[in-house]
């Protein structure tokens, strides 16, 4: 699994698809053993339950974005400092939990060609799979002088639902997300 980046101003094109990310955020890429379908059928059920709102998918889509959302104090039924980062307060307290933040993610998947023989090909047995999320907050300290803030994803918050997605994409017991 690669982990992330800080990604640059830009409109990302994946297959068809373009980002309606503004270019600020995180990228978080792996390769799964599941076709792409699947990988963004399992990626719509890890999203549900971890409360990252999603419509229908349609059952062919290697595509799904969530619709921006806001969090404030709680993610579901956790925290908002357990799943974001967006700095520390004067006395060291998480800003998360005092923010509200708008938080959008997207996920592509698309067929890993890299390992299928080129004779009779056949549906990917694995795929690229692609996370983006970008999270902004209205930043109350002065010091800041656009007044917006970056959060990222925690590093507990941001493994569990990779391994989460990766787990159900292969047909594996998906665990609690924290």
């Amino acid at each position: 699994m690669r982990l992330f980046r800080t990604l640059p101003a830009f409109t990302l094109v994946l297959g068809a698809c373009a980002s309606t990310f503004s270019g600020a955020g995180q990228e978080f890429e792996d390769t799964i053993a599941a076709p792409p379908q699947r990988v963004i059928q399992a990626t719509a059920t890890v999203f549900r339950d971890a409360a990252i709102p999603v419509g229908s998918v349609s059952p062919r889509a290697t595509f799904l974005h969530s619709e921006p959302f806001r969090v404030r104090r709680t993610w579901g039924a956790d925290p908002v400092e357990s799943r974001l980062e967006c700095g520390r307060d004067e006395l060291g307290e998480p800003l998360s939990g005092h923010l509200e933040v708008v938080v959008r993610i997207e996920a592509y998947a698309r067929p890993d060609r890299s390992r299928e023989p080129v004779p009779n090909p056949t549906p990917a047995a694995s795929s690229n799979f692609l996370l983006r999320v970008e999270a902004t907050a209205l930043d109350p300290r002065e010091s800041n002088p656009d007044g917006t803030l970056e959060c990222t994803l925690t590093p507990t918050f941001r493994d569990a639902l990779l391994t989460a997605i990766r787990k159900a994409a292969m047909g594996e017991p998906v665990s609690a997300i924290p």
